[in-house]
């Protein structure tokens, strides 16, 4: 595999690997961005579709609107809230 990840462009290839397109193309993306992929419960058209899918998650109101799994529950669950209940702690 010589090109990097089409999601996020990673080149190490020890992350690289390949996903399958519902049109049952393979492309190359990293291991992280393949899991996301393979979690989501729908299989991306094209390059362009995987990248919205599985691309930038930061915005707390696009994860609310994806299909989560039972791990997926259980993170959220753990991590709502406060990041840190003492914030003032690292004086």
């Amino acid at each position: 595999m010589t090109k990097g990840c089409v999601v996020c462009a990673l080149v190490d290839a020890r992350a690289l690997v390949k996903t399958e397109l519902a049109t049952g193309e393979r492309v190359v993306v990293c291991a992280t961005h393949e899991l996301v992929h393979r979690r989501t419960g729908t299989k991306a058209a094209t390059v362009h579709e995987l990248r919205e899918l599985v691309g930038e998650r930061r915005s707390r109101a696009r994860r609310e609107r994806l299909p989560c799994d039972e791990l997926g529950a259980m993170l959220i669950a753990g991590f709502a809230g406060e990041r840190r209940a003492g914030a003032d702690r690292r004086r």
